[in-house]
This record gives C-alpha cells, structure tokens and sequence, in this order.
C-alpha cells in the first residue's frame, strides 16, 4: 500500500467541494486546501495528488489532480519570517517527494487511457521539468523515447507533446537520437501523432 493512499483518499473528497458549483462550498474548499494542505502539510498534498493523478479509478479525478498538482507545486509561498523570503512549493519538499511524484507520474503516462486526462498528464510532466531544468528528472528522456515507439498511438502522441513544450531535452542529444525520437512519426498511421510530432519538430528546430 503506498504511504499516499489514505491521505490521497481524504484529499479526493476535498476535490469534490472544490469543483462544486456552490461558490461557498468552493470558497471554503479553497481555504481547506490551502491552510490545512499546502501550507502545511506540502509534501503529503504533492505526493497525494501524484497518487491521484496515477492511482484513482475516475478520470474526472485523475484530470483534476494533475492540473491541481501543476498549479500548487510552484506556487510561491512564504518561507520564512521575511516577506520576501518566498519559494515554491515543490522548493520546500524533500528530494524524495520529488522522486515519489515523478514515479507516479511516469506511471500513469505509461497507463492512462482517457486522452483528456492524459493530455494533462503531460502538461504536469512538462511543467516539472521546465521548471526543474533538463538534467533533474534522468528517467524522463528515457521514458519519452519508449513511449515515442510504443506500438499505442496514445503514448506516441505523449511523447511528442512532452517533446513540444520541452524541446531542449533533444538540444542535448546526439542526431542518432534525436532521429530514433522521431523516426516514422511524420508517416505515422495516426494523424494526432503525426502532428504532434510536426509541433514537437518545430519546437525543436526554433530552441
């Protein structure tokens, strides 16, 4: 049982008041999210909505936790007694958290089906690892290549989305892997995929 699962539990019930259509159900939710979740507690909010994102039988959820955890991770708040001593959130918790949510992220890329769902997914990779810089997150490339080849459309179109919002993870790569990233996609069966490829591409070419 992950060390995410009751918390991530309590959490999902707080989503539901937050996407209510009562704006004092919402209002309060909102208050609830921050001063008993991000404020303190940010490394339980993080890895439980990670959970989430990878774990919950509801793609509704699902979707709502990865854009809830792009949005929290790098908010600034205060770190400090100093009014001008702000960080993010992600900033404030432990490597192992940080490991902890990619795992899970990783993992949803590679299971999700919903494709709403796993559009947002990507976002939230990408968001990571832009903020994070290229060399911080060392099973993602990796990770991207697979998915750039994988027999399900799905993954492939993954891929290249990461790719397009984060092109300089190719910058750094050889023209033998930066062609296997991209081979057969602009003749690739699926037509999301070939154009997803084409944005990636053209990221590319302009970093």
């Amino acid at each position: 049982m992950s060390s995410y699962e009751q918390t991530a539990a309590l959490l999902k019930g707080l989503m539901s008041n937050l996407m209510s259509t009562d704006n004092n159900v919402r209002s309060q939710a909102e208050t609830a999210l921050n001063s008993e979740w991000r404020d303190v507690q940010p490394q339980t909010l993080l890895g439980s909505l990670a959970f989430l994102v990878h774990r919950d039988n509801e793609a509704t959820a699902r979707a709502f936790a990865a854009v809830l955890l792009r949005r929290i991770a790098f908010q600034d708040v205060k770190a400090g007694d100093n009014k001008e001593d702000e960080r993010t959130v992600w900033s404030l918790v432990p490597n192992g958290v940080h490991q902890a949510v990619k795992n899970e992220l990783l993992g949803a890329l590679k299971d999700e089906t919903d494709r709403g769902t796993r559009h947002k997914l990507c976002d939230t990779i990408s968001e990571i690892t832009n903020n994070e810089g290229e060399n911080e997150w060392a099973d993602l490339l990796p990770a991207l290549y697979a998915c750039a080849q994988d027999g399900n459309a799905s993954l492939r179109e993954s891929a290249y989305r990461v790719f397009s919002s984060c092109p300089y993870l190719l910058s750094g790569q050889s023209p033998e892997s930066v062609n296997s990233a991209f081979g057969g996609a602009f003749q690739d069966g699926d037509a999301t995929v070939r154009l997803a490829a084409l944005q990636a591409s053209v990221q590319y070419i302009l970093a």
